[in-house]
């Protein structure tokens, strides 16, 4: 499943939050903080796994993403990326 994972962060150096990212899957960072990743993990497993490498000031979204959302406003390789895991998006 592919997931748009958003994170608000309070310091820019982070590698055990970034760290546990990777392992969930595969992920290319679209823009600062926000993350595409394809993962076999539930939106909530997702969270679960990185919310205990955040203090209480920062901030963590993760939203499942399906077929038609999004894809307008990304770039080409932000849309390859995610036409290998929803149809119709890479001609």
């Amino acid at each position: 499943m592919l997931y748009l994972v958003c994170v608000l962060l309070t310091d820019e150096e982070h590698p055990g939050f970034f760290a546990a990212l990777e392992e969930l899957g595969e992920t290319i960072e679209i823009f600062c903080g926000c993350h595409l990743l394809h993962s076999r993990y539930t939106a909530l497993g997702i969270r679960r796994r990185l919310a205990g490498h955040l203090s209480h000031e920062e901030r963590l979204v993760v939203t499942r993403l399906r077929r038609g959302e999004c894809a307008g406003q990304l770039s080409d390789f932000a849309r390859q990326f995610l036409g290998r895991y929803i149809d119709g998006l890479v001609e």
